[in-house]
């Protein structure tokens, strides 16, 4: 079934972008990182954009992506503290998605998100095993060419957690009257595996370039789930080392909830030239 996109309203429907993630001193966030990569201050996470668009989304499409559906983001340009963007959205009749753009006055795209109404296959508990298939290697290439499962967290998300995260985005939860789990919250949640799992290990700051989502079971506030992950997939771009880490969100009782395929720059070009290495293609 396709996904029915709602008349336009009459006012603009626009996102400002806020970087609730400053304190993370040395990541792409972070004024004086960012600033060493060349970028004009630290960058508002992409996650963050997706879920201030939310109370837009689901008032042009509804919400039921968020109970049986996938979105793919992808974040082609950076956005900083206060930028404005505005929403444009069209149908993709080939396929029945449809299109979200969130673009600022040179109409230079900060966030396209396309959304679907059918996730496919959920993923199976059984195959994201619970603890990690290595610990240690001598340096972050090594450990992530070697790691394929990740070290599993569990945890369950409060009224306070979702509401401190939804305002710090400057967003509201259209969620919320449900007592669901905000789906952009959930999402964010991948940061805490992703720092159990690589507290010191990577070089350099990352930067979350694109997520293939899938939502299959909404579940509400409080719900605890178990985040997992692997190792999909290690490339290199125009310089830039790139990974693509496969998450998976299952309740107690083994019912997948969440997948994404989360693709980060890892190591940027700018970070190896700086320790004179060989920067490549």
């Amino acid at each position: 079934m396709a996904i029915t996109l709602g008349p336009e309203p009459a006012r603009p429907m626009i996102v400002v972008g806020r970087n609730y993630a400053t304190d993370q001193i040395g990541g792409i966030h972070d004024d004086e990182a960012a600033n060493a990569y060349g970028y004009r201050s630290g960058l508002v996470p992409g996650v963050a954009l997706f879920t201030a668009a939310l109370p837009h989304v689901t008032e042009l499409i509804g919400k039921s992506w968020a109970a049986r559906g996938r979105v793919h983001l992808h974040f082609p340009r950076p956005c900083y503290e206060g930028g404005e963007l505005m929403l444009k959205a069209r149908p993709i009749e080939r396929d029945g998605s449809v299109r979200i753009d969130l673009v600022d006055a040179e109409n230079s795209n900060s966030c396209a998100m396309s959304f679907f109404e059918d996730s496919g296959t959920p993923p199976r508990a059984e195959d994201y095993p619970v603890e990690p298939s290595q610990t240690w290697a001598e340096s972050a290439e090594d450990y992530l060419l070697d790691l394929e499962n990740m070290r599993a967290i569990s945890r369950a998300a409060t009224a306070v957690d979702i509401a401190q995260y939804v305002s710090d985005v400057g967003g509201q939860d259209p969620f919320l009257v449900e007592d669901l789990v905000n789906p952009g919250y959930l999402l964010r949640t991948y940061v805490y595996i992703t720092r159990l799992n690589f507290p010191e290990k990577l070089s350099g700051p990352t930067i979350h370039v694109s997520s293939i989502a899938r939502y299959f079971n909404p579940i509400s506030v409080g719900t605890v789930v178990s985040i997992r992950g692997k190792v999909k997939h290690i490339f290199a771009k125009r310089g830039n080392r790139y990974v693509t880490y496969d998450y998976a969100w299952f309740t107690e009782d083994g019912t997948a909830v969440l997948h994404d395929e989360h693709t980060v720059v890892y190591e940027l070009r700018a970070h190896r030239k700086s320790r004179g290495e060989h920067s490549g293609d």
